[in-house]
């Protein structure tokens, strides 16, 4: 293949209106948004302190068990401070409605969408080891009809244990699902295990538990209030 050579080509005298200086690129991408997922952006120092910039994670996936049964996995993550504004409207609605604040509350909610599909909201919260930040994660997982999958009755289980509450509320390195934000769009297994984990230590819990008579869950909703943590239970109907 030949390439001709550059001086083949004809120049022409382009004539350009206005001025190729710019005085703030940042001015240019101001606007611009990633849709999908920053991880935890770097420090930006300052000559007098270092100022954090908050992120936004979020993740989806898909489990299926033994038994064929699939579990629809919505994961995000974000500051602590910042909750309210980065997790999507409808998570933020289920909160409200059932009058949860995900900024400080750590809860797991039942319910049913709008087409009759089981699904289990749950938070917690870690603490980032790179920047030290207070961060909320938010876990929405979703069956393929009314009754819980098994790996949202784990969840139940967990949450029905009060000393689980260590692990999920307290903003340390103990959470074990606090490295999910790391593991990319690869959370399935981490994930899985993390529950595993958490399920294994929890305390027995009976497959009549899981429901009332009209096989609503009753889901456990821990209150973090100030120096020390609530513990109530809501009811939930169709």
């Amino acid at each position: 293949m030949q390439i001709a050579s550059i001086n083949n080509f004809k120049t022409y005298n382009l004539n350009f209106g206005g001025s190729f200086k710019i005085s703030d690129l940042n001015a240019l991408i101001d606007d611009y948004d990633e849709t999908e997922i920053t991880q935890e952006e770097e420090t930006i120092k300052t000559s007098k302190t270092d100022v954090k910039r908050s992120f936004s994670i979020l993740r989806q996936t898909v489990d299926l068990d033994d038994e064929g049964t699939k579990t629809y996995i919505t994961y995000s993550a974000t500051n602590q401070s910042e909750v309210n504004n980065k997790l999507s409207d409808a998570m933020l609605g289920i909160c409200k409605k059932n009058g949860v604040n995900p900024q400080k509350d750590l809860f797991m909610i039942s319910g049913l969408d709008d087409v009759n599909r089981r699904y289990i909201l749950f938070n917690s919260f870690y603490k980032d080891e790179q920047t030290n930040d207070d961060c909320v994660q938010m876990f929405y997982l979703l069956s393929q009809d009314e009754l819980l999958t098994n790996l949202q009755k784990k969840v139940v289980k967990i949450f029905n244990d009060p000393k689980n509450k260590h692990f999920l509320s307290t903003c340390t390195s103990d959470n074990p699902l606090r490295n999910l934000s790391r593991y990319g769009s690869n959370i399935h297994e981490p994930f899985n295990s993390a529950i595993d984990n958490l399920e294994a230590i929890s305390r027995d819990f009976s497959d009549q538990n899981y429901y009332d008579e009209n096989l609503n869950v009753s889901p456990v909703i821990y209150t973090a209030d100030g120096k020390y943590t609530k513990y109530r239970t809501i009811y939930l109907r169709k």
